[in-house]
């Protein structure tokens, strides 16, 4: 128990502060350690400047679902993002509606499934319209019928179509919709602790509202991030070595299906203009090659390499005894990366 002084020792304190016998000790905040709170149940795993090229892929996403959307449904589509946070799995299921709308979906090579939540607010709002109406339907907390599911397929395949497009200008990823799902508690794709980034969005068209939530496990928006940081896809980062661009597989990738040019040329001859003048049907040319000189190959104004002429059936031919392909791939690398 605390001592409790007496009023005659109270007296003596206040009297020797009075006389300046007691100094205030004054705290040095400048020593103090800073303490930051930490939430074990929304972990900031990735640093929000990290996420700002993720923020603003979804911001193209968003335009990209308004001119897609109105174009379907006949009316004005607002979307706006409403917040981006980072959660562990088990914290997103609990924040879904035990009745919801749920579509599981992967983007192979990335790990991980992903999750897009429609609320069915919005669902059935979305089926009003597109049977004539105007979206301002109230109904009871009920699962979604097969005939609601096939009218509403147009709408979330519009949505999931922009979705893998915009994830497709950073990565090659092959979108695919696993299931279904009408109950959270059936929604089992990660352990309960795994971290997520979720992106909620507000959408309202005609007289219907709702939220549509994207979640993410944290490795596909780390494999988005590295991309995203790295447009040379060189050198080390945080999460490792980074594929070299292969730079002669993607140049004949690219010329691969053109159609080149490609010629022999059987000699030449030089003249004086008196010479070209006097020049009559008949005439004989006499060119700077012989018969069975090699003949040279080209495509474009670019020698690809030296050939023997001669006959295939009725048909003329050159059959190519030697080639420097590889020379001219070579510099049409180093025009590129000239360029670059």
């Amino acid at each position: 128990m605390a001592n409790i002084l007496s009023q005659d020792e109270i007296d003596d304190l206040l009297g020797a502060m009075e006389r300046g016998e007691l100094i205030d000790e004054v705290e040095d905040d400048s020593n103090k350690r800073k303490i930051e709170s930490f939430n074990f149940r929304r972990p900031n795993l990735i640093a929000g400047d990290k996420l700002r090229g993720f923020n603003a892929m979804h911001d193209q996403f968003i335009r990209k679902i308004q001119g897609s959307l109105t174009l379907l449904m006949r009316s004005n589509v607002d979307v706006n993002v409403a917040s981006t946070d980072q959660i562990i799995f088990q914290e997103f299921v609990k924040s879904m509606d035990s009745v919801t709308l749920i579509r599981l979906f992967t983007m192979d090579p990335l790990p991980g499934t992903a999750i897009v939540e429609v609320k069915l607010p919005l669902a059935y709002g979305v089926v009003d319209m597109l049977l004539g109406g105007q979206g301002g339907v109230e109904t009871e907390v009920r699962r979604m019928t097969e005939i609601e599911f096939a009218i509403l397929e147009p709408f979330l395949g519009n949505i999931e179509e922009q979705l893998s497009n915009v994830w497709k200008e950073v990565v090659d990823v092959d979108f695919q919709v696993t299931r279904t799902e009408t109950d959270s508690e059936m929604v089992q794709t990660a352990p309960s602790e795994a971290p997520m980034v979720v992106v909620t969005m507000v959408m309202k068209l005609g007289q219907a509202n709702g939220i549509i939530s994207v979640a993410y496990p944290l490795p596909m928006v780390q494999q988005l991030l590295n991309r995203l940081d790295s447009k040379n896809w060189e050198g080390d980062n945080y999460y490792g070595k980074l594929e070299e661009k292969n730079y002669r597989l993607d140049l004949m990738t690219a010329v691969s299906q053109l159609r080149l040019p490609m010629y022999t040329e059987l000699g030449n001859v030089k003249l004086t203009s008196t010479e070209v003048e006097s020049l009559s049907v008949g005439d004989v040319l006499i060119l700077n090659k012989k018969f069975n000189d090699l003949l040279d190959i080209k495509v474009g104004n670019m020698k690809f390499g030296v050939g023997r002429p001669g006959k295939v059936g009725k048909t003329l031919g050159v059959k190519m005894v030697y080639n420097n392909a590889s020379e001219a791939v070579n510099s049409l690398e180093g025009l590129m990366k000239e360029e670059k």
